[in-house]
C-alpha cells in the first residue's frame, strides 16, 4: 500500500497526486503535470522498470506530447489518449495515430464521475472510432457500475 509506505520515492509521490486529484473529480485537473513534474522521461523510464504498460493522458492531447510522445516510445509504455462525443473525424484520426494502447472513448461531454446510464453517444462514438481504427477502444466516463457497464460492452472493447 503506498499511502503508508515510509520507502516511497518521486514516483510513488507521483501516483499518489494523480490519485488525489482523481478523487477531487476537478474539471481540469491535469494527470500528466506529476509526470513533468517529475521528468518525463524518468518517469517512463521508472513505469517501464516498474512494469507498468501504459498511461492514459486525459489532459494531454496529441499535439502537445511530442516529448510524451519519445519518451513513451523508447520506454515501451503505451499512450492512450482521448476521444469525446464532440470530436470530429478528423480528431479521431488525430488520437488514433498518436495512441499506442487503446483508444479511450469518454462516454459524455464534462467530468469523470458516477453516473447511472452511459451516454447515447458513447456506442454511437465507439461506432465512429471503430470506423476509423483497428485499435482497441475503452469506454469512460460515467461507466461504474454493472448496468452501464453492460450496456456499453457491446460496443466497446472494454
Amino acid at each position: 500500500h503506498v499511502a503508508g509506505d515510509h520507502r516511497r520515492g518521486p514516483l510513488g509521490e507521483a501516483v499518489l497526486e494523480v490519485r488525489h486529484a482523481l478523487a477531487q473529480q476537478r474539471a481540469r485537473e491535469d494527470v500528466h503535470q506529476p509526470a513533468r513534474r517529475f521528468g518525463v522521461q524518468e518517469f517512463a523510464d521508472e513505469l517501464a522498470a516498474a512494469g507498468g504498460s501504459g498511461v492514459i493522458t486525459p489532459d494531454l492531447t496529441p499535439e502537445e506530447a511530442d516529448a510524451w510522445i519519445e519518451v513513451t516510445e523508447a520506454a515501451g509504455i503505451d499512450r492512450t489518449f482521448l476521444v469525446a462525443p464532440s470530436s470530429t473525424d478528423a480528431r479521431i484520426d488525430i488520437v488514433s495515430g498518436a495512441t499506442t494502447g487503446f483508444v479511450y472513448a469518454a462516454s459524455t461531454m464534462g467530468v469523470t464521475g458516477t453516473r447511472d446510464t452511459v451516454s447515447d453517444a458513447a456506442p454511437q462514438l465507439v461506432g465512429r472510432v471503430r470506423e476509423r481504427t483497428g485499435q482497441p477502444i475503452g469506454v469512460g466516463f460515467g461507466v461504474s457500475s454493472p448496468d452501464p457497464a453492460a450496456s456499453i460492452a457491446g460496443s466497446a472493447g472494454g
